[in-house]
């Protein structure tokens, strides 16, 4: 496939050498290209099934295991904005950064560097149980970047996930939750903010 690309590329692009550099000059042969171009787009289509099949019988075992504990211990979407709006709780979100960051010391954000002291603060959040403190834990997402983080991260985070504990979905404050509950997530929002208000 890659012969055949570069054989009708040096037919359809004319190049001339100015100040050192390649310019495409004059272009034809171009009623090869549709043909060429969906070929591409087979082979692009192939090579990504094969990748996903590959990513979930490498991470299969893990994201199963997630799987478990979001079906058991994290809250709906709606439930998670209902608590919200009828406690005087806070909620600390954690997400694929937060995770990184408390198990990754060599791990940091562009906006946030990393130290031994935001890791044992964020794995002492992530470990409250209290009446007073919602732990967000992330939507079930089986996507490539998911499940890299899963594969990454799983073997030190499932022995933090209290098995008793329940947590509110971290995703109500992503557009997810707008995605899934519509102008039902916009009203449970305002819920929220008249809770907030009332304190």
């Amino acid at each position: 496939m890659l012969s055949k690309i570069k054989e009708i590329a040096n037919r359809t692009f004319h190049v001339e050498i100015r100040n050192k550099k390649p310019i495409p000059v004059k272009m034809g042969g171009q009623e090869e290209l549709p043909g060429l171009l969906k070929q591409v787009i087979a082979e692009l289509k192939k090579s990504r099934n094969e990748l996903t099949a590959i990513r979930t019988a490498t991470t299969g075992r893990y994201m199963d295991e997630v799987a478990e504990v979001y079906a058991h211990q994290v809250l709906p979407f709606k439930e998670s904005l209902e608590l919200l709006a009828t406690s005087n709780a806070s909620i600390a979100r954690f997400g694929d950064g937060e995770f990184r960051l408390m198990l990754r010391p060599e791990f940091n954000l562009g906006f946030q560097s990393n130290s031994k002291e935001l890791q044992y603060q964020l794995r002492e959040v992530f470990e409250t149980q209290s009446e007073d403190l919602l732990i967000g834990f992330p939507f079930l997402f089986r996507d490539a970047h998911w499940s890299n983080v899963y594969a990454e991260l799983w073997p030190s985070l499932k022995p933090l996930v209290n098995p008793q504990q329940k947590y509110i979905n971290a995703h109500i404050t992503r557009p997810r939750v707008f995605e899934v509950l519509g102008q039902e997530a916009v009203e449970l929002w305002r819920k929220v903010a008249l809770q907030v208000l009332a304190w």
